[in-house]
Protein backbone atom coordinates (compact mmCIF):
# COMPACT_ATOMS: atom_id res chain seq x y z
CA UNK A 1 0.00 0.00 0.00
CA UNK A 2 2.94 2.31 0.54
CA UNK A 3 1.33 4.35 3.30
CA UNK A 4 3.71 6.54 5.28
CA UNK A 5 2.65 6.77 8.91
CA UNK A 6 5.24 9.04 10.43
CA UNK A 7 3.19 11.39 12.58
CA UNK A 8 4.42 11.61 16.14
CA UNK A 9 1.57 10.94 18.53
CA UNK A 10 2.05 11.52 22.22
CA UNK A 11 1.99 8.22 24.08
CA UNK A 12 -0.93 7.74 26.40
CA UNK A 13 -3.77 5.55 27.34
CA UNK A 14 -6.19 4.76 24.57
CA UNK A 15 -9.45 6.64 24.78
CA UNK A 16 -11.97 4.67 26.81
CA UNK A 17 -15.13 4.54 24.72
CA UNK A 18 -18.34 4.83 26.67
CA UNK A 19 -20.45 1.68 26.63
CA UNK A 20 -23.97 1.46 27.93
CA UNK A 21 -24.92 -1.08 30.60
CA UNK A 22 -27.20 -3.97 29.76
CA UNK A 23 -30.50 -2.79 28.34
CA UNK A 24 -32.18 -6.11 27.65
CA UNK A 25 -33.08 -8.06 24.57
CA UNK A 26 -34.98 -5.21 22.94
CA UNK A 27 -31.81 -3.15 22.58
CA UNK A 28 -29.99 -6.05 20.97
CA UNK A 29 -32.75 -6.55 18.41
CA UNK A 30 -33.03 -2.80 17.86
CA UNK A 31 -29.29 -2.58 17.29
CA UNK A 32 -29.44 -5.18 14.53
CA UNK A 33 -32.37 -3.38 12.94
CA UNK A 34 -30.71 0.03 13.11
CA UNK A 35 -27.43 -1.27 11.71
CA UNK A 36 -29.21 -2.93 8.79
CA UNK A 37 -31.05 0.32 8.14
CA UNK A 38 -27.78 2.20 7.71
CA UNK A 39 -26.73 -0.01 4.80
CA UNK A 40 -28.02 1.92 1.76
CA UNK A 41 -26.73 5.25 3.04
CA UNK A 42 -23.02 4.48 2.68
CA UNK A 43 -21.75 5.35 -0.80
CA UNK A 44 -18.70 6.32 -2.80
CA UNK A 45 -17.32 9.01 -0.52
CA UNK A 46 -18.65 7.88 2.84
CA UNK A 47 -20.43 9.97 5.43
CA UNK A 48 -17.68 12.16 6.72
CA UNK A 49 -16.95 15.75 7.77
CA UNK A 50 -15.11 17.86 5.22
CA UNK A 51 -15.18 21.21 3.55
CA UNK A 52 -15.05 24.75 4.84
CA UNK A 53 -17.86 25.95 7.08
CA UNK A 54 -18.83 29.59 6.98
CA UNK A 55 -22.08 29.27 8.91
CA UNK A 56 -20.20 29.71 12.17
CA UNK A 57 -17.08 31.80 12.80
CA UNK A 58 -13.98 29.61 12.33
CA UNK A 59 -11.09 29.72 14.71
CA UNK A 60 -7.92 31.41 13.64
CA UNK A 61 -6.22 28.06 13.02
CA UNK A 62 -8.96 26.76 10.74
CA UNK A 63 -9.35 30.07 8.95
CA UNK A 64 -5.70 30.35 7.98
CA UNK A 65 -4.92 26.69 7.30
CA UNK A 66 -4.57 25.10 3.87
CA UNK A 67 -6.98 22.37 4.92
CA UNK A 68 -9.55 23.40 2.34
CA UNK A 69 -7.09 22.43 -0.39
CA UNK A 70 -6.50 19.11 1.33
CA UNK A 71 -10.25 18.52 1.40
CA UNK A 72 -10.40 19.19 -2.34
CA UNK A 73 -7.69 16.55 -2.80
CA UNK A 74 -9.84 14.07 -0.87
CA UNK A 75 -12.89 14.82 -2.98
CA UNK A 76 -10.77 14.45 -6.11
CA UNK A 77 -9.74 10.98 -4.89
CA UNK A 78 -6.14 12.15 -4.44
CA UNK A 79 -5.92 10.26 -1.17
CA UNK A 80 -2.17 9.74 -1.05
CA UNK A 81 -1.54 13.44 -1.69
CA UNK A 82 -4.11 14.48 0.93
CA UNK A 83 -2.60 12.06 3.42
CA UNK A 84 0.88 13.44 2.88
CA UNK A 85 -0.21 17.08 3.19
CA UNK A 86 -2.38 16.68 6.29
CA UNK A 87 0.30 14.55 7.93
CA UNK A 88 2.75 17.39 7.41
CA UNK A 89 0.22 19.93 8.73
CA UNK A 90 -0.43 18.18 12.06
CA UNK A 91 3.30 17.96 12.74
CA UNK A 92 3.45 21.75 12.88
CA UNK A 93 -0.11 22.32 14.15
CA UNK A 94 -0.61 19.53 16.71
CA UNK A 95 -3.56 21.28 18.41
CA UNK A 96 -5.69 21.40 15.23
CA UNK A 97 -8.37 18.78 15.93
CA UNK A 98 -9.97 19.37 12.55
CA UNK A 99 -6.72 18.28 10.90
CA UNK A 100 -6.47 15.15 13.07
CA UNK A 101 -9.93 14.17 11.84
CA UNK A 102 -8.82 14.69 8.26
CA UNK A 103 -5.74 12.58 8.87
CA UNK A 104 -7.93 9.74 10.12
CA UNK A 105 -10.15 10.07 7.05
CA UNK A 106 -7.17 10.08 4.70
CA UNK A 107 -5.87 6.90 6.33
CA UNK A 108 -9.23 5.18 6.00
CA UNK A 109 -9.68 6.41 2.43
CA UNK A 110 -6.41 4.82 1.35
CA UNK A 111 -7.29 1.52 2.97
CA UNK A 112 -10.80 1.54 1.51
CA UNK A 113 -9.32 2.22 -1.92
CA UNK A 114 -6.91 -0.69 -1.50
CA UNK A 115 -9.82 -2.95 -0.58
CA UNK A 116 -12.01 -1.76 -3.51
CA UNK A 117 -14.64 -0.41 -1.11
CA UNK A 118 -15.34 2.83 -2.97
CA UNK A 119 -18.09 1.08 -4.87
CA UNK A 120 -21.78 1.21 -4.09
CA UNK A 121 -22.06 -2.54 -4.74
CA UNK A 122 -19.85 -3.16 -1.69
CA UNK A 123 -22.66 -1.82 0.49
CA UNK A 124 -25.53 -3.84 -0.92
CA UNK A 125 -27.02 -6.73 1.05
CA UNK A 126 -24.42 -9.23 -0.18
CA UNK A 127 -21.62 -6.67 -0.43
CA UNK A 128 -18.18 -6.81 1.12
CA UNK A 129 -18.97 -4.65 4.15
CA UNK A 130 -21.53 -7.18 5.36
CA UNK A 131 -19.17 -10.14 5.08
CA UNK A 132 -16.42 -11.17 7.45
CA UNK A 133 -12.99 -9.87 6.53
CA UNK A 134 -10.94 -12.35 4.53
CA UNK A 135 -7.63 -10.75 5.37
CA UNK A 136 -6.39 -8.65 8.28
CA UNK A 137 -5.83 -4.94 8.14
CA UNK A 138 -2.23 -3.86 7.45
CA UNK A 139 0.04 -4.33 10.48
CA UNK A 140 -0.21 -1.39 12.85
CA UNK A 141 -3.06 0.28 10.96
CA UNK A 142 -5.77 -0.18 13.56
CA UNK A 143 -3.61 0.96 16.47
CA UNK A 144 -2.33 4.05 14.69
CA UNK A 145 -5.78 5.04 13.45
CA UNK A 146 -7.15 4.68 16.98
CA UNK A 147 -4.37 6.92 18.26
CA UNK A 148 -5.23 9.57 15.65
CA UNK A 149 -8.89 9.48 16.68
CA UNK A 150 -7.88 9.60 20.34
CA UNK A 151 -5.68 12.63 19.71
CA UNK A 152 -8.53 14.49 18.03
CA UNK A 153 -10.97 13.56 20.76
CA UNK A 154 -8.69 14.66 23.60
CA UNK A 155 -8.27 18.06 21.94
CA UNK A 156 -12.01 18.47 21.39
CA UNK A 157 -12.92 17.40 24.91
CA UNK A 158 -10.30 19.74 26.37
CA UNK A 159 -11.85 22.65 24.49
CA UNK A 160 -15.31 21.65 25.69
CA UNK A 161 -14.16 21.48 29.31
CA UNK A 162 -12.95 25.05 28.92
CA UNK A 163 -16.20 26.11 27.25
CA UNK A 164 -19.09 23.60 27.10
CA UNK A 165 -20.77 25.79 24.47
CA UNK A 166 -17.84 25.75 22.05
CA UNK A 167 -19.74 24.94 18.85
CA UNK A 168 -16.70 24.15 16.73
CA UNK A 169 -15.29 21.71 19.28
CA UNK A 170 -18.69 20.07 19.73
CA UNK A 171 -19.17 19.67 16.00
CA UNK A 172 -15.78 18.05 15.54
CA UNK A 173 -16.29 15.79 18.54
CA UNK A 174 -19.35 14.47 16.76
CA UNK A 175 -17.25 14.16 13.61
CA UNK A 176 -14.69 12.07 15.46
CA UNK A 177 -17.41 9.70 16.62
CA UNK A 178 -18.67 9.58 13.02
CA UNK A 179 -15.18 8.63 11.87
CA UNK A 180 -14.99 5.89 14.47
CA UNK A 181 -18.39 4.67 13.28
CA UNK A 182 -17.13 4.49 9.73
CA UNK A 183 -14.05 2.54 10.76
CA UNK A 184 -16.03 0.09 12.90
CA UNK A 185 -18.71 -0.39 10.27
CA UNK A 186 -16.76 -0.55 7.01
CA UNK A 187 -13.29 -1.81 7.88
CA UNK A 188 -13.70 -3.74 11.14
CA UNK A 189 -17.24 -5.03 10.40
CA UNK A 190 -17.94 -4.49 14.10
CA UNK A 191 -21.54 -3.41 13.83
CA UNK A 192 -22.41 -3.16 17.50
CA UNK A 193 -19.41 -0.88 18.10
CA UNK A 194 -20.50 1.20 15.10
CA UNK A 195 -23.96 1.54 16.59
CA UNK A 196 -22.61 2.91 19.88
CA UNK A 197 -20.22 5.36 18.19
CA UNK A 198 -22.93 6.53 15.80
CA UNK A 199 -25.35 7.07 18.65
CA UNK A 200 -22.82 9.31 20.40
CA UNK A 201 -22.28 11.30 17.21
CA UNK A 202 -26.03 11.78 16.95
CA UNK A 203 -26.21 13.06 20.53
CA UNK A 204 -23.41 15.56 19.92
CA UNK A 205 -25.12 16.92 16.82
CA UNK A 206 -28.46 17.18 18.60
CA UNK A 207 -26.74 19.07 21.42
CA UNK A 208 -25.13 21.37 18.86
CA UNK A 209 -28.47 22.24 17.29
CA UNK A 210 -29.84 23.17 20.70
CA UNK A 211 -26.98 25.66 20.99
CA UNK A 212 -27.32 26.90 17.43
CA UNK A 213 -30.31 25.79 15.29
CA UNK A 214 -28.64 27.42 12.28
CA UNK A 215 -25.58 25.17 12.34
CA UNK A 216 -26.67 23.51 9.12
CA UNK A 217 -24.07 20.76 8.98
CA UNK A 218 -25.39 19.19 12.19
CA UNK A 219 -28.50 18.17 10.27
CA UNK A 220 -26.40 15.74 8.23
CA UNK A 221 -25.99 13.06 10.91
CA UNK A 222 -29.49 13.75 12.22
CA UNK A 223 -30.96 13.44 8.73
CA UNK A 224 -29.17 10.15 8.15
CA UNK A 225 -30.55 8.79 11.40
CA UNK A 226 -34.11 9.95 10.69
CA UNK A 227 -34.09 8.43 7.23
CA UNK A 228 -32.42 5.18 8.28
CA UNK A 229 -34.91 4.50 11.04
CA UNK A 230 -37.86 5.85 9.07
CA UNK A 231 -37.44 3.41 6.21
CA UNK A 232 -37.81 0.39 8.51
CA UNK A 233 -41.10 -1.56 8.62
CA UNK A 234 -43.45 -0.28 11.32
CA UNK A 235 -42.84 -3.20 13.66
CA UNK A 236 -39.07 -2.73 13.45
CA UNK A 237 -39.47 1.00 14.04
CA UNK A 238 -41.43 0.11 17.16
CA UNK A 239 -38.60 -2.09 18.40
CA UNK A 240 -36.04 0.59 17.54
CA UNK A 241 -38.03 3.14 19.49
CA UNK A 242 -37.46 1.06 22.62
CA UNK A 243 -33.78 1.96 22.23
CA UNK A 244 -34.71 5.62 21.84
CA UNK A 245 -34.33 5.68 18.04
CA UNK A 246 -37.04 7.49 16.06
CA UNK A 247 -37.17 8.39 12.41
CA UNK A 248 -39.07 9.77 9.45
CA UNK A 249 -38.22 9.33 5.78
CA UNK A 250 -39.57 12.75 4.66
CA UNK A 251 -37.86 14.59 7.53
CA UNK A 252 -34.61 12.73 6.96
CA UNK A 253 -34.58 13.51 3.24
CA UNK A 254 -35.46 17.15 3.95
CA UNK A 255 -32.56 17.43 6.39
CA UNK A 256 -30.13 15.92 3.89
CA UNK A 257 -31.37 18.17 1.09
CA UNK A 258 -31.00 21.19 3.37
CA UNK A 259 -27.37 20.30 4.04
CA UNK A 260 -26.72 19.53 0.35
CA UNK A 261 -27.85 23.07 -0.51
CA UNK A 262 -26.65 25.15 2.43
CA UNK A 263 -24.08 23.08 4.33
CA UNK A 264 -20.36 23.67 4.30
CA UNK A 265 -18.40 20.95 6.08
CA UNK A 266 -20.59 18.18 4.69
CA UNK A 267 -22.44 19.67 1.73
CA UNK A 268 -20.87 17.24 -0.74
CA UNK A 269 -21.31 14.33 1.64
CA UNK A 270 -25.01 15.10 1.91
CA UNK A 271 -25.20 14.93 -1.87
CA UNK A 272 -23.44 11.58 -1.79
CA UNK A 273 -25.90 10.27 0.80
CA UNK A 274 -28.79 11.55 -1.32
CA UNK A 275 -27.45 9.58 -4.28
CA UNK A 276 -28.01 6.43 -2.21
CA UNK A 277 -31.39 7.67 -0.98
CA UNK A 278 -32.67 8.53 -4.46
CA UNK A 279 -31.40 5.24 -5.85
CA UNK A 280 -33.23 3.34 -3.11
CA UNK A 281 -36.35 5.36 -3.86
CA UNK A 282 -36.07 4.22 -7.50
CA UNK A 283 -35.30 7.72 -8.71
CA UNK A 284 -32.09 7.15 -10.69
CA UNK A 285 -32.42 10.42 -12.62
CA UNK A 286 -32.01 12.48 -9.43
CA UNK A 287 -29.16 10.26 -8.27
CA UNK A 288 -27.39 10.67 -11.60
CA UNK A 289 -27.96 14.43 -11.54
CA UNK A 290 -26.19 14.69 -8.18
CA UNK A 291 -23.33 12.52 -9.39
CA UNK A 292 -22.89 14.82 -12.38
CA UNK A 293 -22.75 17.81 -10.01
CA UNK A 294 -20.08 16.10 -7.94
CA UNK A 295 -18.16 15.19 -11.08
CA UNK A 296 -18.20 18.78 -12.33
CA UNK A 297 -17.09 20.14 -8.96
CA UNK A 298 -14.29 17.57 -8.60
CA UNK A 299 -13.21 16.56 -12.12
CA UNK A 300 -10.33 14.38 -10.90
CA UNK A 301 -12.69 12.16 -8.93
CA UNK A 302 -13.11 9.01 -11.02
CA UNK A 303 -15.47 7.50 -8.43
CA UNK A 304 -18.44 9.68 -9.38
CA UNK A 305 -18.62 8.51 -13.02
CA UNK A 306 -18.04 4.92 -11.92
CA UNK A 307 -21.03 5.16 -9.60
CA UNK A 308 -23.03 6.73 -12.43
CA UNK A 309 -22.12 3.78 -14.65
CA UNK A 310 -23.18 1.33 -11.94
CA UNK A 311 -26.58 3.02 -11.64
CA UNK A 312 -27.02 2.92 -15.42
CA UNK A 313 -26.17 -0.80 -15.37
CA UNK A 314 -28.72 -1.42 -12.65
CA UNK A 315 -31.33 0.31 -14.81
CA UNK A 316 -30.36 -1.85 -17.81
CA UNK A 317 -28.84 1.08 -19.71
CA UNK A 318 -25.75 -0.86 -20.74
CA UNK A 319 -24.89 1.30 -23.73
CA UNK A 320 -24.92 4.47 -21.63
CA UNK A 321 -22.85 2.70 -18.99
CA UNK A 322 -20.35 1.59 -21.63
CA UNK A 323 -20.01 5.16 -22.90
CA UNK A 324 -19.33 6.33 -19.35
CA UNK A 325 -16.62 3.70 -18.94
CA UNK A 326 -15.09 4.77 -22.26
CA UNK A 327 -14.73 8.31 -20.91
CA UNK A 328 -13.28 7.07 -17.61
CA UNK A 329 -10.77 4.83 -19.41
CA UNK A 330 -9.70 7.64 -21.72
CA UNK A 331 -9.20 10.15 -18.92
CA UNK A 332 -7.99 8.09 -15.98
CA UNK A 333 -6.62 4.78 -17.29
CA UNK A 334 -4.99 5.94 -20.52
CA UNK A 335 -4.46 9.46 -19.21
CA UNK A 336 -2.80 8.41 -15.92
CA UNK A 337 -0.76 5.40 -16.94
CA UNK A 338 -0.13 3.04 -14.01
CA UNK A 339 -1.23 5.61 -11.44
CA UNK A 340 -1.42 4.01 -8.00
CA UNK A 341 -4.63 5.89 -7.25
CA UNK A 342 -6.57 4.49 -10.21
CA UNK A 343 -7.96 0.91 -10.01
CA UNK A 344 -7.27 0.35 -13.68
CA UNK A 345 -8.04 -3.37 -13.79
CA UNK A 346 -11.42 -2.91 -12.12
CA UNK A 347 -12.38 -0.06 -14.46
CA UNK A 348 -11.36 -2.03 -17.56
CA UNK A 349 -13.16 -5.16 -16.39
CA UNK A 350 -16.37 -3.30 -15.63
CA UNK A 351 -16.12 -1.40 -18.92
CA UNK A 352 -15.56 -4.64 -20.81
CA UNK A 353 -18.60 -6.18 -19.15
CA UNK A 354 -20.76 -3.18 -20.10
CA UNK A 355 -19.63 -3.42 -23.74
CA UNK A 356 -20.27 -7.15 -23.71
CA UNK A 357 -23.80 -6.64 -22.41
CA UNK A 358 -24.26 -4.00 -25.14
CA UNK A 359 -23.35 -6.57 -27.77
CA UNK A 360 -20.01 -4.90 -28.60
CA UNK A 361 -17.91 -8.01 -28.21
CA UNK A 362 -14.73 -6.80 -29.89
CA UNK A 363 -14.70 -3.65 -27.77
CA UNK A 364 -15.29 -5.77 -24.69
CA UNK A 365 -12.45 -8.09 -25.63
CA UNK A 366 -10.17 -5.10 -26.11
CA UNK A 367 -10.90 -3.87 -22.58
CA UNK A 368 -10.41 -7.33 -21.07
CA UNK A 369 -7.10 -7.81 -22.87
CA UNK A 370 -5.92 -4.36 -21.84
CA UNK A 371 -6.61 -5.29 -18.22
CA UNK A 372 -4.76 -8.60 -18.54
CA UNK A 373 -1.60 -6.79 -19.63
CA UNK A 374 -1.43 -4.68 -16.46
CA UNK A 375 1.56 -5.40 -14.16
CA UNK A 376 -0.39 -6.37 -11.05
CA UNK A 377 -2.17 -9.30 -9.45
CA UNK A 378 -5.57 -7.72 -9.01
CA UNK A 379 -8.50 -10.12 -8.97
CA UNK A 380 -9.99 -8.01 -11.75
CA UNK A 381 -7.12 -9.00 -14.03
CA UNK A 382 -8.02 -12.65 -13.65
CA UNK A 383 -11.69 -11.89 -14.04
CA UNK A 384 -10.78 -10.09 -17.25
CA UNK A 385 -8.71 -13.06 -18.41
CA UNK A 386 -11.63 -15.41 -17.79
CA UNK A 387 -14.14 -13.10 -19.50
CA UNK A 388 -11.79 -12.72 -22.48
CA UNK A 389 -11.39 -16.49 -22.67
CA UNK A 390 -15.16 -16.89 -22.73
CA UNK A 391 -15.42 -14.44 -25.64
CA UNK A 392 -12.50 -16.08 -27.48
CA UNK A 393 -14.25 -19.40 -27.12
CA UNK A 394 -17.50 -17.90 -28.37
CA UNK A 395 -15.62 -16.59 -31.41
CA UNK A 396 -14.02 -20.01 -31.94
CA UNK A 397 -10.55 -18.68 -31.09
CA UNK A 398 -9.71 -21.77 -29.06
CA UNK A 399 -5.91 -21.36 -28.71
CA UNK A 400 -6.38 -17.90 -27.20
CA UNK A 401 -9.16 -19.20 -24.95
CA UNK A 402 -7.02 -22.12 -23.69
CA UNK A 403 -4.14 -19.80 -22.88
CA UNK A 404 -6.31 -17.47 -20.80
CA UNK A 405 -8.17 -20.26 -19.05
CA UNK A 406 -4.82 -21.74 -18.08
CA UNK A 407 -3.63 -18.43 -16.61
CA UNK A 408 -6.70 -18.23 -14.39
CA UNK A 409 -6.64 -21.90 -13.39
CA UNK A 410 -2.96 -21.69 -12.43
CA UNK A 411 -3.18 -18.36 -10.57
CA UNK A 412 -6.39 -19.08 -8.62
CA UNK A 413 -6.65 -22.88 -8.40
CA UNK A 414 -8.91 -22.99 -5.33
CA UNK A 415 -11.26 -20.16 -6.26
CA UNK A 416 -14.61 -20.48 -7.98
CA UNK A 417 -13.29 -18.76 -11.08
CA UNK A 418 -10.24 -21.04 -11.10
CA UNK A 419 -12.46 -24.12 -10.96
CA UNK A 420 -14.60 -22.73 -13.79
CA UNK A 421 -11.45 -22.20 -15.84
CA UNK A 422 -10.38 -25.81 -15.28
CA UNK A 423 -13.82 -27.06 -16.27
CA UNK A 424 -13.66 -24.97 -19.43
CA UNK A 425 -10.22 -26.38 -20.30
CA UNK A 426 -11.49 -29.94 -19.97
CA UNK A 427 -14.50 -29.21 -22.15
CA UNK A 428 -12.49 -27.77 -25.06
CA UNK A 429 -9.52 -30.20 -24.95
Amino acid sequence: MGVSWEVNIRPGAQHARTRSPRRGKALGVATQIIVSALLPLVSLAGARPRGTNTSTPPTSSSASSPLSGIVDDMYNAEYAKAHRLVESWVKTHPADFRAWNYLAEAMMDREMLREHLFNGAAFMQSGAVFRQRREPLPPGFRQLLSEVFDRAQRLEETRLRQNPKDQEALYWLGATYSGRTEFDFILLRSYLAAYHEGKQSLRDNERLLKLNPNFTDAYFVIGLAKYSIGMLPWYERLIASLAGAHGSIPQGVADLERVSQHGHYVREDARVALVAVYERQKNPSRALSLLRQIGRAYPENYLAPLEAARIEEKAGNWRTAAQTYDAVVAKFVDGEKLSSRIPEAEILYRGGHAHERSGELLKALDFYNQASRLPSKSIYIYRSDFAAAQLDRQMNRLPEARSKYQIVASALPDSDIGKQARDALRSIN
